[in-house]
């Protein structure tokens, strides 16, 4: 699964898609599923996400990971997220 957190100030935003095709990168995918919130195994994951945040010393972060065997590899970090492109297409967008 691809998931992506995004970070402002502490608090976190993930969500996970499970389903791709035809590529590693769900970007790249020639047919692939839609983003869900991620409910569970999130808070070494949160917790890494501020460490990458405090020392880039930016309040709103974007970090793509892949998970694999039961481990989280973490691909990049984003300092200018695509907020609209994750969170609305998954209904997880705050108002």
């Amino acid at each position: 699964p691809d998931i992506r957190v995004h970070t402002l100030d502490g608090h976190h935003w993930p969500i996970i898609l499970y389903t791709k095709a035809g590529s590693i990168d769900y970007r790249y995918a020639s047919e692939k599923g839609s983003f869900q919130k991620m409910e569970s195994e999130t808070e070494s994951i949160n917790h890494l996400c501020n460490l990458i945040a405090k020392i880039e010393h930016i309040r709103l972060i974007g970090v793509d990971f892949i998970k694999k065997d039961n481990m989280f590899y973490c691909l990049e970090a984003n300092p200018n997220p695509g907020w609209a492109g994750f969170h609305r297409n998954c209904g997880d967008e705050p108002l």
